[in-house]
């Protein structure tokens, strides 16, 4: 899907001004990060053109308005301080500030412009072409002779900083985004030998569309459900989850989704494979029940024993395996098991192992799998629509950059 697309090997950098989108978005608590998994992944990229003596600028953000999470890249500036030699953080995004600092660096210094997403037409998608109009690329773009979009798992997004410096910069992705689409693109091909899909966790919407895919792939052999996921296509199959589940899935508006996966159910051949027991937060115990005796009055927060072992057993046997969700509230104490294990199974297992999201990136880490792991992927929503066959924005507004370098 995207073979031909330019990346920093077809560029010289020395001496040259570029700016360079990436994906810090990290876990804040407390005005600290959590998590620095995405920092470092970047500093691969950055490094690389440090020492090709290009002059960085790097565009990022954090957060959503309203949430907590929604701050400044203050946080984010003292980990790659620490990290690169030549380094200044820089509050502004284009204004005055901003622009002085970039025209003023020297060959092999970086500088981080401040949450693009202060900047309000940010959070819009529209076409590069729209964007390209906008105050924010016009007032950048002058500034720079190569733009490089490492920002993997933003590529689904169509927002200014990840597309709009295509329609007036020659443009390429970083080694973050290159070795993503290397990777995944391996099962898009259906170059993927005896594969299990592993999803969980609570994006319904992308799922769904993964799950399409996999139906239609030869080379899949079973895609194995839990968390929310997994829950709304137990509801889908006829099981009565019970009220506390049900109430999540409707107050995050999943039930508009139950339509398809019923279909996906009635068109599977034996890919899918549903929880057969989950375990019930009974007042912060673990109750296991098999899915015969649902309903429940307490919510489902995890898959159960004989559900663990027949997912590991899937695992075992595969020669790819992707995961994308944990299986239950992993971050509850009594309720981590399922995805632990299913972890667990996945770092140890011979099957290429895949892993992406933020959630299940943390739960890896807290288990000790992470290591185990092949390929930890940046992105939790760009990864499953490129696994379901989707075009990215981001990719594809470098792939139709009319510039050369």
């Amino acid at each position: 899907m995207y073979e031909d697309l330019r990346t920093m090997d077809d560029f010289e950098f020395e001496e040259r001004w570029v700016l360079l989108r990436v994906d810090i978005n990290s876990t804040i608590v407390d005005g600290r990060i959590e998590d620095d998994e995405r920092i470092r992944r970047h500093l691969i990229t950055i490094r690389e053109l440090v020492e090709e003596g290009a002059r960085v600028a790097i565009l990022a953000h954090q957060g959503r308005p309203g949430e907590d999470d929604f701050t400044t890249l203050e946080p984010h500036a003292k980990i790659m301080e620490r990290e690169l030699d030549e380094f200044e953080y820089v509050p502004d995004v284009f204004g005055p500030t901003a622009k002085e600092k970039i025209r003023s660096l020297d060959p092999g210094q970086v500088l981080l412009l401040e949450n693009v997403r202060f900047y309000s037409e940010e959070r819009m998608n529209r076409d590069p072409e729209w964007h390209a109009r906008r105050h924010l690329v016009r007032n950048l773009a002058p500034l720079f002779d190569v733009f490089v979009n490492d920002a993997f798992a933003a590529a689904h997004r169509s927002n200014a900083s990840l597309v709009g410096f295509t329609r007036r910069l020659p443009s390429c992705v970083g080694r973050v985004m290159e070795r993503e689409i290397e990777v995944l693109e391996t099962m898009v091909k259906n170059e993927m030998e005896d594969g299990v899909l592993v999803i969980g966790g609570s994006k319904v919407g992308d799922a769904i569309k993964v799950v399409r895919r996999a139906l239609q792939m030869d080379n899949v052999l079973r895609v194995l459900l839990g968390g929310l996921v997994g829950n709304l296509f137990l509801w889908a199959s006829g099981v009565d989850i019970g009220k506390p589940s049900r109430r999540i899935l409707k107050e995050k508006g999943y039930t508009r989704y139950l339509d398809e996966a019923r279909e996906l159910l009635d068109e599977d051949d034996g890919k899918i494979l549903l929880p057969r027991d989950v375990a019930l937060n009974a007042g912060g115990e673990r109750r296991e029940v098999p899915v015969e005796e649902l309903p429940a009055d307490e919510p489902i927060h995890d898959i159960g024993s004989e559900t663990i072992d027949l997912y590991r057993e899937e695992i075992r046997r595969a020669g790819m395996i992707i995961a994308n969700g944990p299986m239950g509230v992993y971050e509850e104490r009594g309720f981590e098991r399922g995805t632990y294990e299913v972890l667990e199974t996945i770092a140890s297992a011979d099957g290429f192992s895949v892993i992406g999201g933020g959630h299940i990136i943390a739960a890896a880490k807290a288990c000790g799998a992470y290591d185990g792991i092949d390929h930890v992927s940046t992105g939790g929503g760009a990864m499953l629509r490129l696994l379901a066959g989707e075009r990215l924005p981001a990719l594809d507004a470098v792939a139709t950059c009319p510039f050369t370098g």
